[in-house]
């Protein structure tokens, strides 16, 4: 039988504090935390983070979706090694692009979805 972890997680709107959440919201709020964070931001790891919050300000066209899709991959993949990103998939709107994951939680084997919506005026939300 596989430990289930849990841990602290980042605080939700419904409460001010971190609570006590199972792995799969842990890696979640991790790969939120990345795509979050832009490179250069954390001092002594300066490679830490996406390119999101700059590519999300550029034209809607093909070439920039699949500037963000590059981006989330490489980001993800360096990062966040509980995960296996299964798929990618990239959507443009008129003012916010919708990046569908696809995962595999390697030491649980279980599947993993994960819907983030970028605008141009906010962080990535889940």
């Amino acid at each position: 039988m596989a430990v289930v972890y849990s841990g602290p997680g980042l605080p939700d709107s419904i409460s001010a504090f971190p609570q006590i959440v199972t792995e799969a919201r842990l890696i979640r709020d991790s790969i939120v935390t990345i795509l979050n964070t832009r490179l250069g931001q954390r001092l002594f790891q300066p490679d830490f983070g996406s390119r999101l919050h700059d590519l999300v300000f550029e034209p809607n066209d093909q070439g920039v979706l699949i500037m963000i899709e590059e981006d989330v991959i490489n980001a993800i993949s360096k990062w966040e090694p509980r995960v296996q990103l299964m798929g990618i998939r990239v959507q443009p709107d008129e003012n916010r692009v919708i990046v569908n994951l696809s995962m595999n939680i390697r030491r649980l084997n279980i599947p993993f979805n994960l819907p983030l919506e970028i605008t141009r005026n906010r962080s990535p939300e889940v």
